[in-house]
């Protein structure tokens, strides 16, 4: 089984004539059980190869079939798209720390989940359309819509699609509509709009549309 595992380390000296060379990992039952362990270091200071603020890595190659060895380690300048010929001196290097949590770190106290987050989308009825250009919500849901001082229709309906191409009038027992007021905000309900991605708004019904006499924004507020 090949095994691959990302992980910090200090630099490990290898003998000079060690070649950085790629390595072809066998796999397959009776292969090698192999892990690769990559390091990321920033130049301090400058040395042959690498400028300050370069970054390189050490890829080393382990065999743990019976007790880890390493069968090969490559130092590499990411920065310049080179290997070293040399194993760089740890004294020219700073570790790159990682920002993930520690198995117990992540075992110490539950990771707190944010629920009712809510992002905002401003969405525009052009002045003379009743149908507003598409609106990406991500993977939020639409729970509310913020309304304009200045606004002419007095019904919301809304249109859905998959791919911001192709769109549908949605519909739930009929078309999903909501009242609208000017300085309103309008709260729906999030199942009517469960799975959407990509919706319009637009002023009025789909058989009795209302056009805007001037841009109007509404604000969207969704929820992941």
């Amino acid at each position: 089984m090949v095994q691959k595992t990302m992980a910090q380390s200090r630099p490990v000296a290898i003998a000079s004539d060690q070649s950085a060379i790629p390595v072809q990992i066998a796999g397959g039952l009776g292969g090698p059980d192999i892990e690769v362990v990559v390091s990321t270091y920033v130049v301090k200071t400058a040395f042959t190869g690498a400028s300050v603020g370069d970054t390189v890595t050490c890829t080393q190659i382990l065999d743990t079939s019976t007790s880890p060895i390493t069968s090969d380690t490559i130092w590499r300048n990411q920065s310049t798209a080179t290997d070293f010929t040399i194993v760089p001196s740890a004294t020219n290097l700073t570790l790159v720390g990682s920002n993930a949590l520690t198995n117990a770190e992540l075992r110490a106290a539950p990771v707190p989940v944010l629920k009712g987050q809510q992002s905002i989308f401003d969405c525009t009825i052009a002045s003379g359309q009743s149908l507003s250009a598409g609106v990406d919500l991500g993977v939020t849901r639409l729970v509310g819509i913020e309304i304009p001082a200045t606004f002419e229709p007095s019904t919301l309906t809304f249109q859905a699609s998959v791919d911001n191409s192709t769109w549908n009038n949605i519909f739930t027992s009929g078309e999903t509509s909501v009242t609208a007021s000017p300085s309103r905000r309008i709260v729906v309900a999030p199942a009517d709009f469960y799975g959407i991605r990509y919706i319009r708004v637009r002023g009025g019904t789909s058989a009795s549309p209302t056009t805007a006499a001037a841009d109007r924004i509404l604000k969207l507020i969704a929820e992941a």
